[in-house]
């Protein structure tokens, strides 16, 4: 009888061990996207940092924006009137750069304004 409930134990305690591995392992592509809102003349937050596969949506809030990317290591442009909102998901580490081009300016590679960020961690 002993030899029965030990193995008992064995499989119940294997199952847990099983079941906690599942939930540690979150894929962050299943996660909600973070949201970075234009609002008035900025970004809000300004920088997010995230894990790759993570999904960021620039949402506009007030007034009239677009986001477009800047700094020569992605590609995006999407207009953003209030209630509007537009996706990517990043899959690569690094820091992507991103701005309104109706309350930025943009001189050489340097951005003053509503300029933002998203830091891909690798």
């Amino acid at each position: 009888m002993f030899g029965l409930k030990g193995s008992w134990v064995r499989v119940v305690m294997a199952a847990a061990c099983a079941s906690a591995l599942v939930v540690t392992l979150v894929d962050p592509a299943q996660a909600r996207p973070v949201i970075v809102r234009g609002v008035g003349t900025r970004w809000s937050p300004a920088t997010v940092t995230v894990e790759r596969g993570t999904v960021i949506r620039w949402r506009g809030v007030s007034g009239f924006h677009d986001v477009i990317a800047y700094g020569g290591n992605w590609s995006f442009h999407q207009a953003l009137p209030a209630g509007v909102a537009a996706k990517k998901r990043f899959r690569s580490p690094g820091t992507f750069r991103f701005r309104c081009t109706y309350h930025s300016t943009l001189i050489g590679n340097s951005c003053t304004g509503m300029c933002g960020s998203v830091v891909v961690r690798g």
